[in-house]
This record gives structure tokens, C-alpha cells and sequence, in this order.
């Protein structure tokens, strides 16, 4: 419930800085984040299993470019690499919370 909460804060949160964006692609691509991020936190506040596969859709979509920026320059690469492998064990114990209450959503 409090996941649902946090990614319809985050929804909101993109939707003002996507208002108040200076360029036009960035607008767009703010409003879809945030459009992406509310209806994620509408489905698992509802305990709706599109919920769940819009998340896993939002994860994987954050793990491809995590990954795609290891390949470019950086001036701490290693510590840029560490703070990914953190990341995607998070993301994998949310993942393993959702899997194990799965049976709760509809």
C-alpha cells in the first residue's frame, strides 16, 4: 500500500516538473512518466495485478538505462557501477515482496 502511495507522490511530482519544464520534449516525456507512475500506484493501491506488471514494466525500463550508462564516461565509474548493483537489489526485494502476496491481487 505504501508503494502504491510513494508512486502516486512520484506521479504528481513528475506532472509538476513536466508543467513547469522549459522544453517541449522533456514536457512529454515528463507527463508520460507521470501518467506511467500514477497508474502504477492506482493498480497496486487497488491490489490489481496491472499493477503489479506496470511496476515490473517501471523496473525494467530503469534497469536498461542503469545498465546502457554504465557504457558511458564518468568520472567514478566503480562507485557509479556499486550504487546500480544496491539499486537493482532493491528492486529485486520489492520484487520478491510482490511475488511472495501475489495471490492478493486481483
Amino acid at each position: 500500500m505504501s508503494y502504491g502511495a510513494l508512486n502516486m507522490l512520484a506521479g504528481l511530482y513528475y506532472l509538476w516538473l513536466a508543467v513547469t519544464s522549459g522544453s517541449i520534449p522533456g514536457a512529454i516525456f515528463l507527463g508520460l512518466s507521470a501518467l506511467l507512475a500514477i497508474a502504477t500506484g492506482v493498480g497496486l493501491l487497488l491490489k490489481r495485478r496491472f499493477g503489479v506488471w506496470l511496476m515490473n514494466l517501471m523496473f525494467l525500463m530503469v534497469a536498461i538505462e542503469a545498465v546502457t550508462d554504465w557504457f558511458k564516461p564518468h568520472d567514478r565509474l566503480a562507485y557509479y557501477i556499486c550504487f546500480n548493483i544496491a539499486f537493482f537489489a532493491a528492486i529485486f526485494a520489492v520484487l520478491k515482496y510482490f511475488y511472495k502476496r501475489q495471490h492478493e491481487f486481483i
